[in-house]
């Protein structure tokens, strides 16, 4: 396990524009075909399987550049001219962080539908805030990165706060799907 004093400084660095998930529901769907219209989750390697072209790695792309990305190799494979494809999220997975330790409800927080990250604050305040004897200078995440590798991180939430820094533009602050947040007891 690793362990870093940095910001939370893991994960995507991008605005909050949803990218797709492994198990989002899909109807993807070729404008004028409708034998190659189909209906599926994104399996666990991230692919959707689409007729003719076999199975495509969409997960972490946005909805457009997976449509862009497909009617793409329609064209590079020559079965379709000039195709317009539309992909449509029926069902978003399930998207999740584990708060636990010295904060009033510890549990699950589900990230909102559309999203791919909230403030450490906002899911914080989701767990109902810290217990009186809750150690905010010493917050953890764990996050586990995409070879597989753990890493743990410590944010000064206290600190933080105090400051009253812009969290819109932190992205060290941000926490993701997967993450698990322990606040620990503060020594007297």
């Amino acid at each position: 396990m690793c362990t870093s004093s940095v910001m939370a400084q893991s994960g995507p660095n991008k605005a909050d524009i949803y990218r797709l998930n492994q198990q989002d529901l899909l109807t993807i769907t070729v404008y004028d075909n409708p034998d190659l219209t189909t209906n599926q989750r994104i399996d666990v390697q991230g692919r959707v399987q689409i007729p003719l072209l076999g199975r495509i790695e969409i997960a972490g792309m946005t909805v457009g550049e997976a449509e862009q990305k497909i009617e793409q190799l329609f064209k590079d494979e020559r079965y379709l001219r000039n195709p317009q494809v539309t992909v449509a999220v029926d069902e978003y997975s399930k998207k999740e962080i584990s708060i636990f330790g010295e904060v009033r409800s510890p549990g699950q927080i589900a990230l909102p539908i559309e999203s791919n990250r909230i403030p450490i604050v906002e899911a914080l305040s989701r767990a109902g805030g810290f217990t009186g004897v809750a150690s905010t200078g010493d917050v953890k995440i764990t996050r586990t990165t995409e070879d597989g590798r753990q890493t743990t991180i410590r944010v000064d939430v206290e600190k933080f706060m105090k400051a009253r820094e812009d969290v819109s533009n932190a992205d060290g602050y941000f926490v993701y799907p997967g993450d698990i947040i322990v606040v620990p007891q503060r020594l007297f």
